[in-house]
């Protein structure tokens, strides 16, 4: 949520540099997170279950990204509509993180997964 409040709020060169240290962490974070859930999902005993995974990756990049189509094509191309619109876009994918968080933590406590 800070990306579309510091580009709304801080110009210039510091808007910048917030923005890259921000990208940075997320990539840190995402190789952290990605790492954790293929060793998540090797813990099920089929091999299938990778393969799943990176498909479900998969048709979840297709759907954010069919979402922010839809966003674009639904607003007018002016600037204010464009804060909205990336307002909607990072909050879906907030609660889409959410949920992942939730499911993970829930599954992690089940016997099929000990």
């Amino acid at each position: 949520m800070l990306f579309p409040l510091l580009a709304k709020t801080t110009q210039g060169e510091l808007g910048f540099w917030l923005q890259m240290l921000i990208t940075f962490s997320i990539g840190v974070f995402n190789t952290v997170i990605q790492s954790s859930a293929v060793a998540f999902a090797s813990i099920f005993p089929l091999d299938q279950y990778i393969g799943l995974y990176f498909t479900g990756t998969g048709i979840a990049g297709l759907s954010i990204a069919l979402l922010k189509t839809l966003l674009i094509l639904a607003f007018p191309r002016e600037d204010k509509y464009l804060f909205i619109i990336t307002v909607i876009y990072v909050f879906v994918s907030a609660v889409f993180l959410y949920l992942i968080i939730y499911y993970y933590l829930t599954f992690r406590r089940t016997a099929y997964c000990r």
